[in-house]
């Protein structure tokens, strides 16, 4: 009896030990890739975004730590820009994983498709494309989403019913965009 209950404590405090260094192994890298605390306001680049417009530009801050600049032009089209700062980039990893486009938006079109970036955002702890694509114009994105992290940051940028030419690529205006934002952010963090 004594000696199963020794066996048990030690496989007790064995699980407990690695379970510790298994969280300590990730959370500990992540740690690094923290960013200086700003306004995530000052976060966002200035100036409408690089497509055809005119653009009606709008901003919210509807919590603190969460800030999101949209533009809209005549006929449906809008991008939004939404940067949220979480309390470290363990939670922002989390965040930035647990999102999925593909998944979140699947009743809206008949492919959402991950594409790769046109240029790597060496600054970008992570970074990640996608676009929905609809009945009749197969392999023409409508929308486009383009997720980035850095460090306790996660940045969402939105396009909806943006034209873009008959094909899957990344267009270049968005491309530049998401450079302003890499840009706009990187520089202030």
């Amino acid at each position: 009896m004594l000696r199963t209950r020794k066996l048990l404590l030690v496989a007790a405090a064995a699980v407990v030990l690695l379970a510790g260094a298994a969280a300590a192994a990730w959370w500990v890298p992540l740690t690094w890739q923290a960013r200086v605390d700003r306004p995530v306001g000052e976060l966002m680049a200035a100036g409408d975004p690089p497509a055809p417009g005119p653009w009606t530009a709008g901003y919210t801050e509807p919590e603190p730590g969460e800030a999101t600049r949209s533009w809209k032009a005549p006929g449906g089209v809008e991008v939004d820009e939404t940067i949220r700062r979480h309390s470290s980039p363990v939670w922002a990893s989390l965040a930035y994983d647990r999102s999925d486009p593909s998944v979140e938006r699947a009743e809206y079109f008949d492919l959402i498709v991950e594409r790769t970036p046109p240029r790597p955002l060496p600054e970008a702890d992570a970074a990640r494309y996608f676009c929905g694509q609809v009945h009749g114009r197969p392999g023409t994105c409508d929308s486009w989403w383009v997720q980035l992290r850095y460090g306790q940051y996660v940045v969402d940028i939105q396009t909806v019913d943006v034209p873009s030419a008959e094909s899957a690529e990344v267009p270049p205006w968005l491309a530049e965009f998401v450079r302003a934002a890499d840009e706009a952010l990187t520089s202030r963090t």
